[in-house]
């Protein structure tokens, strides 16, 4: 035993690896690999390796935060679209009287603050989507494929703070882990007088339109472990 943190890490690194080799012998996972028809099932174990996106829902609210880099962008649109106005009018107005002037000049000034409020509103919307999905999603941050796999990351399990993941990690990662639900497209609630079943499908189908991927069916993962390396 070494009371330093390298040592610890390799230790704790060199046990984490050996259990899950026990329970990958144990489990014995289905590998799909993209692309493929996938028969996926409940209570499947199942082995992806594929570029998947990362996705900081904590990262992306934390942009849109004061002075952050939204504000930044939005500062910066501004700017564009009033300097292009300003020339292209300088252009128009070329020649013109005291009075078209003046008309020009409102004129002008109503079609810049549409502009910027159109801009304004893209990431406003962005914002609110963003919003609507921490409320939709009991984890601050997952993996997702364009074949519709979600894998939902739990900070606790990370060995490293999880939030520099965003930025140290991605490429193609390798998961091993267990499917425990299946957001259908073809699924729709058995009762429609049934409340609870109504509104599940309700997110559920906002999940599927929200959600970066290409697939009509998103299924869900449960990770025993991520990581790089097939």
């Amino acid at each position: 035993y070494s009371s330093s943190t390298t040592s610890r890490e390799i230790i704790s690194k060199v046990l984490h690896d050996a259990a899950f080799d026990i329970a990958y012998t144990y489990i014995r996972p289905q590998k799909f690999a993209p692309g493929t028809d996938n028969n996926d099932d409940y209570g499947d174990y199942i082995e992806l390796t594929r570029v998947f996106d990362f996705v900081d829902m904590e990262y992306l609210e934390n942009l849109f935060s004061k002075n952050g880099l939204v504000d930044f962008l939005k500062k910066t649109s501004k700017e564009d679209l009033k300097e292009k106005i300003e020339t292209e009018a300088s252009k128009a107005t070329d020649g013109m009287n005291r009075g078209q002037l003046r008309t020009a000049g409102k004129q002008i000034k109503s079609e810049l603050k549409k502009l910027i409020a159109d801009s304004d509103k893209q990431y406003d919307d962005i914002h609110d989507i963003i919003v609507a999905f921490r409320q939709l999603m009991p984890y601050t941050r997952m993996l997702i494929s364009s074949d519709g796999y979600l894998i939902p990351m739990d900070d606790k399990y990370f060995r490293i703070d999880p939030k520099n993941l965003g930025f140290k990690y991605g490429g193609e990662i390798t998961c091993v882990g267990m499917i425990t639900n299946i957001i259908g497209a073809d699924t729709d609630p058995d009762d429609p007088k049934n409340l609870f079943a109504t509104l599940q499908f309700k997110v559920n189908e906002i999940l599927r339109t929200i959600l970066p991927t290409n697939a009509e069916n998103l299924c869900v993962i449960h990770p025993i472990a991520v990581f790089y390396g097939g």
